[in-house]
């Protein structure tokens, strides 16, 4: 989900297109172009908006350009076929993609005519032969006045600026660390001890934390999926350096946030998060507060103005924006 001043664009990967929707919720217009023609895009892999543009990311090295009305403005041809759903079209008017771990770099930069500005891997050197197509998912975004992005292996997050890179987080996920001895040995030792799981299970098996998703920094929290460890979200508070999990909130919260989902893009200029939610589960759990304390609203102000007389079971999931302290 992105948000643009007063439009929120859902981005529907079954589908493989974008539902534009007012600040309201109302139904705007759908982009989808799915084809084998040149004004369309054959898999869909990342999307970025800006500027009143909508930018597909496609899997034949190009992306796809329209305006908010679905009309076609033009084709950007790149120099590198893009790997994973790694697209942000930045506040400074450049295109930001990301790629796996099979090439030597893992952030390029293009300006919106097809010219590569750069090409960043700030990791670790010795991860760079390890020959393991993994990428990171929708782990690029705007801080301050740079881009943030993570890399696999890698439990950093990064901050562009210019052409300049930066530690802007790094972290600590004791026994679920990867160890020195996961590196040990030649590209080819790690890879085989990498895709074989009876090797896996010898480094904390599937609760290693091998890359870092769905990363989203507001101002006093990061929030990450935390790929390969039972599927939770991880909340890092900026300023305690306190963590919680999904798993560690009580009602109406976990149905909000979900058994992972977590949050789906910051309002800097509200300090809000936005994500989806289960329409119908939220309507349970606002139901059962209201009977518990008819003055629930006081102490859930983002709830008071759900009406849940409107939403049934074949009601379509809603976007909840929050502010998380």
């Amino acid at each position: 989900m992105i948000v643009k001043d007063d439009d929120v664009f859902v981005v529907d990967s079954k589908q493989e297109g974008i539902f534009r929707f007012d600040k309201y919720g109302r139904f705007e217009n759908s982009l989808r172009h799915k084809g084998q023609g040149d004004k369309e895009y054959q898999i869909m892999y990342g999307v970025g908006v800006h500027a009143g543009k909508v930018y597909f990311l496609d899997m034949t090295a190009r992306i796809q350009v329209y305006d908010y009305n679905d009309n076609y403005l033009k084709t950007i041809l790149l120099d590198s076929i893009p790997n994973r759903s790694q697209l942000y079209a930045g506040e400074d008017g450049r295109l930001y993609v990301g790629r796996g771990f099979q090439y030597s770099t893992q952030l390029l930069v293009y300006d919106t005519i097809g010219n590569r500005l750069g090409s960043y891997f700030p990791g670790p050197e010795d991860v760079r032969g390890f020959a393991i197509p993994q990428g990171n998912f929708h782990s690029l975004g705007n801080y301050g006045k740079g881009v943030y992005f993570t890399g696999f292996f890698d439990p950093t997050i990064y901050l562009l600026e210019g052409d300049s890179t930066s530690v802007l987080a790094k972290f600590d996920f004791g026994k679920h660390s990867l160890t020195d001895a996961f590196f040990a040995g030649t590209s080819e030792d790690i890879s085989k001890r990498y895709w074989d799981p009876k090797v896996r299970d010898v480094y904390n098996g599937p609760t290693l934390i091998f890359q870092m998703d769905n990363v989203v920094i507001g101002r006093d929290w990061i929030t990450f999926y935390a790929h390969n460890s039972g599927r939770i979200m991880i909340y890092c508070n900026r300023k305690s350096g306190e963590s919680l999990t999904n798993r560690s909130f009580k009602e109406p919260y976990k149905t909000l946030l979900g058994d992972f989902n977590g949050f789906d893009g910051y309002l800097p200029e509200t300090d809000e998060y936005y994500f989806n939610v289960s329409a119908y589960a939220l309507k349970e759990t606002i139901e059962k507060l209201a009977a518990e304390n008819p003055d629930y609203a006081e102490t859930y102000p983002f709830l008071k103005d759900i009406d849940t007389e409107l939403i049934t079971e074949d009601t379509n999931d809603f976007v909840v924006f929050a502010k998380f302290k």
